[in-house]
């Protein structure tokens, strides 16, 4: 450990040394008065010795290593303290740790002036240790010494520890000290918490309230589900996998700031059936229970060393009994919080709560209790001297600043014929002003939230199903998260229709029956989750503003042109000064006054005007288009300028906010090869433009690419590897390609048919996402790249691997005669079920061998379809799909392009035409981002409503309601033109929270039940495509194009604006075909 590793917390370290003293030597502390402390009281010196190894036999940790932490922040082995009733510290210890502790001697006379470090090193003699022997000796003034220490560490022993405990035992002033052991008293006093311990215990609460509500439960709702086998052993161990898991370390990091360096877990239990403990114990083997009855979750958590504990019960088909005696233990838990006020003995509060039970529910009952109602919970997960029990000494009472594990519960309860238990624990924190703050709220424990009324279905009928259903129907949907795993017994199938009707309706009862698991929480009319939705979305949009302002805080001062060009590199692309020249000094040498010249360098084009060179930047150039005049020899250069007006007025400077303007220019000559020539120049300056936008980005990639290693192949393992697998893009030419895909140590390879070769290593895959297959007819691996790759003559940041189950195309006249009982037709739907599952099987595989090649480089997402909704991403005209959430994005896949929407760069989502009567909404995502084009999924049933609201509120997105379609790309416009006020007036929630309306810019009055774009945002979209893949950009100055020139063009109109017209006259003739189908009707 050296000095530059190592930085210690000195502020802390000196409050709580006085903190300490406060109460050893200067008595002027609450907790100075208590009995439990008169032993550390009496002594002179407190000697703490720290060998190796914090852990004892039991699992608690020392308290010399506990003592370390809270002084430090870290545990130094081989170390010894001795402090003095003069207030003085010393630490004998290594050179190297010296190093490190010569932090607290620097800092000491402006942090803590009367404390005194010393700092001592050891060596192999006794010189140290004599030293140590005449401070304590000037302590006592040559008295008799009462020397205070913790534990015995015979099980930490050291050479250094053994020396030490040799020289006490023979020398003075130790041999003939008074030991006092002080035990009691250090850990009474740090129960007491300060702000930034508090800290700490708050975020180890909301890691133990993730582990139960995002790993444990959500995988025991998919086991209840799909009436999974697992075992609560199983179940315990994905959270520690949650541990290693780096996407879900990151999305705590981003939400909760929780360092994934700092969490650990002290325990993960789960308990159903039959039989329960309600203590920390070790999982069973027993597999998790699927019928009535209850589940206790238990987890205990750490960050940077200090813990937090919760427990929940939930129920499966509670009986009114049940739920009588949870209500009740609910309001023990609530009773148990009134009593904690400073002063109170532990045991009397355990008595009082003892005593309320025998009254209310009689002597029997308060047998089944628990036998304490919690601990003192902070750097020690459990102190046994500090429990709230009927055996803790009077003299241990409540004090303000101290933490609690309370827990209360009944075990040993019938209900129908069914044991169960109830067991509850939170981690709680009594203030200064009296009041408890419990830190494991956030997960609640309302029955109605713990409540799962599952279906009645007869208990050995659902045994019996289980064991006869086939594996392959039982994995029908095993697929919701990418642990799942997979059975590999061989399917019992019969081709009997009756019993295949029979297990299908089974099956249809079991998702029925999990379904009615989640009524309590999923359903659209219930009251109570929907105001607490909106009570959490109202705590977003507070945290989003706090957010805002400090990102945006440090640019207030920045004029508006600054704070958009450092948001983006794309923003000097629109907003930059339009400047081709200085003066006409710059003007290259080689121009000619008659001649059009092209300036690449200066990005511009001078064009002669009466004699005279006028420059023109490619900024303010929209287009170009050459021809040849119809029946003549002349040809004409149209060059279409930018226009201040619509969508480009968003796009243009400032400084072009004048009416005056020129729309296009014309330049005639029967030189055709010349005008030909030029106008290939313009164009390429205008492509080669375009793409500076993202120099930066290109050099970055290129960067990425330089530093990356070649593929190392896998040479000393089995070979893991997929088949005749195709993949989208193409590497070459063609429809199709199929290949091998391989997994090697740092990257894959495929391998294609042709002998065309791609590398992919890990560490440029930004998400993977395996997307088994399941009502369709594709199984899928999908690799979203940091940067793209070239595939032929395109760039892509999207490479899919993929295998076909049958044909997507299904010839019915073939099926003419057939029926559900057709033998054939049964056989087929079998092998296609094989085929089906055998796929699923092999990717699983290949996916879980990368995860272990690539050391958890990156997560196998998996859609969550339970989760699934319909609408339309992107612009008009992409079909309506099936849209799925992952951990990490929305995505759909199945057709390519995909839609693939990173969570982590969006701001907010806006819920759009969410009126009632209408049947569908649009929904879309704006940025962070805010130069960025907003993302849309349209024309989304109403039904998905609620459910997307509860995702994106698990996720921490913040969402608005509103009735209009906005014009998006203007309003991100006026917030950037001025940020400060835009956060002053409330951020989003200004206008949005309100429900305020934008006026839409479209030129289509009629408001139709589905959305229709702006025309300004159809000319986006078709600008956003030429953009896309400027590789493919085909040479426009063909000779077929000089003759194409209309006459709608010999009047001023590009084929934009051709387009455009014939869109909208195709809208109007297909309303005036809707109105009179209407007029029919009514008739």
């Amino acid at each position: 450990m050296g000095k530059e590793e190592v930085t210690l917390d000195v502020v802390s370290f000196g409050n709580r040394l006085r903190f300490l003293f406060s109460i050893w030597v200067d008595r002027d502390n609450p907790f100075a008065s208590v009995g439990t402390i008169l032993p550390l009281q009496q002594i002179d010196s407190l000697l703490i010795l720290c060998g190796k190894g914090s852990a004892q036999d039991d699992g608690s940790i020392y308290k010399s290593t506990t003592i370390h932490y809270w002084l430090f922040g870290f545990e130094f082995s081989d170390t010894l303290l001795l402090l003095t009733r003069t207030k003085e510290i010393v630490i004998l210890t290594s050179s190297k740790k010296v190093a490190i502790f010569k932090q607290l001697v620097d800092t000491a006379p402006s942090h803590y002036p009367s404390i005194k470090v010393t700092l001592i090193e050891r060596n192999n003699n006794d010189e140290p240790l004599e030293r140590l022997g005449r401070i304590c000796v000037d302590v006592t003034d040559g008295n008799n010494m009462n020397l205070g220490r913790v534990e015995d560490i015979t099980k930490q022993r050291t050479q250094f520890i053994s020396q030490c405990e040799e020289y006490f035992k023979s020398n003075e002033p130790f041999s003939s000290a008074t030991v006092t052991l002080v035990n009691h008293a250090l850990s009474y006093i740090l129960c007491y918490k300060d702000s930034i311990e508090l800290s700490l215990c708050k975020k180890a609460s909301t890691l133990s309230v993730q582990m139960i509500k995002n790993i444990i439960l959500q995988r025991i709702e998919v086991i209840l589900d799909k009436e999974f086998q697992e075992t609560h052993q199983s179940i315990g161990k994905r959270a520690e996998k949650a541990l290693d898991d780096t996407n879900i370390l990151k999305t705590w990091q981003a939400k909760y700031e929780l360092d994934p360096s700092d969490v650990d877990l002290v325990y993960a239990l789960i308990q159903s059936g039959h039989n329960f403990e309600l203590k920390a114990v070790e999982n069973t083997t027993e597999n998790l229970c699927l019928t009535s009855g209850c589940i206790l979750l238990s987890v205990g958590s750490k960050y940077r060393e200090y813990c937090a504990n919760i427990t929940r019960t939930y129920f499966l088909n509670a009986t009114d009994e049940q739920k009588e005696i949870y209500n009740y233990t609910l309001s023990l838990m609530e009773y148990i919080v009134l009593l904690l006020k400073p002063n109170i003995p532990f045991r009397k509060i355990y008595q009082d709560v003892l005593d309320k039970i025998t009254n209310d529910k009689g002597v029997e009952m308060s047998q089944k209790f628990v036998n304490s109602v919690g601990h003192c919970i902070g750097i020690e997960f459990r102190d046994s001297l500090l429990i709230i029990g009927p055996k803790t000494p009077l003299d241990v009472v409540v004090q303000n600043g101290m933490t609690f594990n309370l827990s209360v519960g009944f075990n040993d309860l019938t209900s129908s014929n069914i044991k169960y238990a109830v067991w509850i624990c939170d981690t709680v924190y009594l203030s200064t002003d009296n009041t408890v703050e419990i830190l494991t709220q956030s997960c609640s424990k309302r029955l109605e939230h713990v409540s799962y009324e599952l279906e009645d279905i007869d208990i050995e009928q659902t045994k019996t199903h289980i064991k006869k259903e086939t594996t392959q129907q039982m994995n029908k949907k095993d697929y919701l998260t990418h642990e799942d795993e997979y059975s590999t017994s061989d399917d019992k199938r019969t081709d009997n229709s009756s019993r295949k009707n029979k297990s299908i309706s089974n099956n249809a009862v079991l998702q029925e029956r999990f379904r009615k698991t989640r009524s309590r929480i999923l359903n659209n009319d219930h009251a109570e989750e929907l105001k607490e939705l909106e009570n959490y979305q109202r705590e977003l949009r507070k945290k989003k503003l706090v957010e805002l302002q400090n990102r945006f805080g440090e640019e207030k001062e920045k004029d508006n042109n600054d704070l958009i060009k450092s948001t983006s590199d794309q923003n000097y692309y629109f907003n930059s000064k339009l400047v081709s020249y200085d003066s006409v000094l710059g003007y290259p040498r080689d121009r000619n006054l008659n001649r059009i010249y092209v300036d690449s360098a200066k990005e511009s084009i001078l064009i002669p005007i009466y004699g005279m060179l006028v420059p023109f930047h490619v900024r303010s150039l929209k287009n170009a288009v050459c021809t040849q005049e119809e029946g003549k020899k002349s040809f004409i250069l149209r060059i279409n300028f930018a226009l201040p007006t619509g969508q480009l007025l968003d796009q243009m400077p400032n400084s072009l906010s004048s009416p005056i303007f020129i729309k296009e220019l014309m330049i005639r000559s029967e030189d055709g090869r010349t005008l030909n020539s030029i106008f290939r120049s313009i164009k390429e300056l205008i492509k080669r433009f375009k793409q500076k936008g993202s120099l930066e980005d290109e050099k970055a990639e290129q960067d990425f690419l330089k530093k990356q290693q070649p593929l190392e192949l896998n040479r000393n393992s089995p070979r893991i590897v997929l088949k005749d697998i195709g993949i989208r893009p193409t590497l070459g030419q063609g429809r199709r390609q199929h290949g091998i895909l391989e997994a090697h140590v740092n990257g894959l390879r495929f391998n294609s048919s042709k002998g065309e070769t791609m590398d992919i290593l890990y560490s440029s895959i930004k998400y993977a996402i395996f997307q088994p297959v399941e009502n369709d007819l594709i199984v899928l691996l999908h690799l979203h790249l940091r940067y793209s790759l070239w595939f032929g003559k395109k760039k892509t940041q999207d490479v899919q691997f993929y295998m076909e189950v049958g044909s997507q195309a299904d010839d019915l006249d073939q099926r003419r005669g057939r029926n559900i009982y057709d033998p054939d037709e049964i056989l087929e739907e079998q092998r296609e079920r094989e085929v089906k599952k055998r796929y699923n099987t092999e990717f699983k595989r290949f996916t879980q061998g990368i995860e272990e090649l690539s050391k958890n480089m990156f997560e196998i997402e998996i859609p969550y379809r339970d989760l699934g909704f319909y609408g339309v991403p992107g612009r008009a005209g992409v079909s309506n799909v099936q849209l799925y959430p992952t951990a990490s994005c929305l995505v759909h896949l199945l057709e390519w392009p995909p839609f693939i929407l990173s969570l982590d760069e969006i701001e907010i989502v806006s819920f759009e035409r969410v009126e009632q009567g209408l049947r569908n909404f649009d929904m879309i995502f704006v940025f962070k981002d805010y130069t960025k084009t907003v993302k849309r999924v349209d024309s989304i049933p109403i039904e998905y409503l609620d459910t997307i609201k509860r995702w994106l509120n698990e996720m921490d997105i913040v969402y608005y309601e509103g009735r209009q379609n906005l014009n998006w790309n203007a309003v991100l416009k006026t917030i950037l033109s001025d940020i400060e006020d835009f956060i002053e007036n409330g951020g989003f929630s200004g206008f949005l929270g309100e429900e305020s309306e934008v006026e839409n810019t479209s030129e289509d009055d009629d408001e139709d039940e589905e959305y229709s774009e702006t025309e300004e945002d159809m000319e986006d979209d078709e600008e956003g495509d030429s953009d896309e893949d400027l590789s493919d950009l085909e040479e426009e100055s063909s000779d077929d194009s000089f003759k194409e020139l209309s006459s709608d063009e010999e009047q001023g109109l590009s084929w934009d604006e051709l387009e455009r017209e014939a869109i909208r006259e195709d809208r109007k003739r297909h309303r005036e075909e809707n109105n009179k189908v209407k007029d029919r009707r009514r008739h």
